[in-house]
């Protein structure tokens, strides 16, 4: 069930800058990093709940746990038996209850929402 969801999204992850650097990365990551969600709503309606953690990792409601990389505005992650980071540029200027549209490396479009705390679905 993992994989499915996951190929349906085209999304993976790893991001490539240090922790240390983080005051200087892209403000809407910072806002999904603070204690918060980042709701992904798939072309087909089925929803994740991703948490980024401080320590380059992250979680989510669906039980795939990964790393995390952000060099600039990119974001990768890397989680499973994936070898490679699946990357994509993430937007500036997001907060807390934002919704954006973001089209991963697989050409689909998702609808984002950074939802302040941890939320279930």
């Amino acid at each position: 069930m993992r994989k499915f969801i996951f190929k349906c999204f085209g999304f993976s992850a790893a991001i490539f800058l240090s922790i240390s650097n983080l005051g200087l990365a892209n403000d809407t990551f910072a806002a999904m990093l603070d204690n918060n969600t980042m709701k992904v709503i798939g072309p087909d309606g089925t929803v994740q709940n991703w948490y980024f953690h401080p320590d380059g990792t992250f979680s989510s409601l669906e039980n795939v746990t990964g790393s995390w990389t952000m060099e600039g505005d990119i974001l990768c992650t890397l989680y499973g038996e994936r070898t490679k980071p699946g990357c994509f540029s993430l937007p500036t200027g997001k907060a807390i209850g934002d919704t954006w549209n973001q089209v991963v490396g697989s050409g689909k479009t998702l609808k984002v929402i950074i939802v302040k705390g941890r939320q279930a679905r």
